[in-house]
């Protein structure tokens, strides 16, 4: 499997998940229009950015099978709206977390979620919240 490969396991994911607007330019999608920052919107005014960071690659296990282990970790921030309450960040977040979690996939094992708080961006019109999943995955070579 191969880093697009891992792309595409992301966003398949994603895609049957909710209709939350996602931004997939560090997918190579082009750029991203966010929707308007309105806080009486809530939740239809809120959107996701997924992206794949791999960390290490290396031989699990020698023998006439080998085993290459990639690990890593996809990490989903979710913005929402200065004013329409963390509340709403803190459920998608939530739901982003649920959605990966123990979750196996095309070779990919997603482990443990951990969302975490980043706060109001510097433009001031987005709460950020990070949702880190990381994940594995052993290649029989």
């Amino acid at each position: 499997m191969a880093f697009g490969d891992e792309q595409k396991v992301v966003r398949e994911v994603l895609a049957s998940w909710a209709d939350t607007v996602v931004d997939w330019s560090d997918f190579n999608a082009g750029r991203f229009e966010p929707p308007a920052p309105d806080p009486a919107a809530g939740e239809q005014a809120s959107w996701i950015r997924p992206a794949v960071r791999v960390g290490d690659a290396r031989r699990a296990e020698l023998g006439p099978v080998a085993i290459r282990r990639t690990t890593g970790v996809v990490i989903v921030q979710v913005f929402v709206p200065i004013g329409a309450g963390d509340a709403i960040a803190a459920s998608l977040a939530a739901s982003v977390a649920a959605v990966f979690r123990d979750l196996e996939q095309d070779g990919m094992q997603f482990l443990e979620p951990q969302p975490r708080p980043v706060g109001p961006e510097p433009d001031g019109a987005w709460y950020q919240v990070n949702v880190e999943i990381p994940f594995r995955r052993d290649e029989r070579i």
